[in-house]
């Protein structure tokens, strides 16, 4: 995200120079443009094959680890949220922010820099805190907000509040829906204290 979002920067920033904010945005929303029909082909791919391996296995714990299960539950409910980059399975969030932060690049709004999603599965092969500690950092010297959802996110799955990984499959869907609720929440918070913070 970072590489892309330095080169975006650069590209576009060179644009801007040359022939002033209207071109820049008109080239950057013609890329999100791109960008959301590149991740739509992307998502219907990555489902079809994940779902066909799980039929010819005969492994539906593989679309529970994808988290694809909402679209074996409610397909047409899953293919909505989707579209509108409400909801994402495992692997393919990253296109969505880089949509967004694009689009809120081209109408010069502030940007909050969203830490990872908390899962227990990247700590046994990754260094998460290193990773979160270079957002910290890029968002100090941008002057960014930076939204500690990974931090926020565990705390929450510790407590027993809302952990989707150990949700019964059943209530699996209805445990997603309750962690986009708490976060939309937890962010909207943020967002709001940091323009109230900006105005004294």
């Amino acid at each position: 995200m970072l590489p892309a979002g330095c080169a975006a920067g650069f590209a576009y920033g060179i644009v801007m120079d040359r022939q002033g904010w209207f071109f820049a945005a008109s080239r950057v929303m013609g890329r999100v443009f791109t960008r959301y029909v590149a991740h739509i082909f992307l998502l219907v791919v990555f489902t079809a094959q994940v779902g066909l391996s799980a039929a010819r296995l005969d492994a539906s714990l593989y679309l529970d680890e994808q988290h694809l299960d909402p679209f074996a539950a409610e397909p047409w409910r899953a293919l909505l949220e989707a579209l509108l980059l409400r909801y994402q399975p495992s692997f393919l969030n990253i296109l969505p922010l880089h949509i967004v932060v694009l689009a809120l690049g081209a109408r010069c709004v502030d940007v909050v820099i969203m830490g990872a999603q908390f899962s227990r599965f990247p700590r046994a092969n990754a260094d998460v805190d290193r990773y979160r500690d270079a957002l910290r950092l890029l968002a100090s010297r941008g002057e960014a907000g930076f939204f500690p959802r990974f931090d926020i996110m565990r705390a929450w799955a510790e407590a027993g509040t809302v952990d989707v990984e150990r949700a019964p499959r059943a209530s699996r869907t209805a445990e997603i829906d309750k962690l986009n609720d708490c976060l939309a929440r937890a962010l909207g918070a943020f967002i709001l204290d940091g323009a109230q913070e900006a105005r004294r």
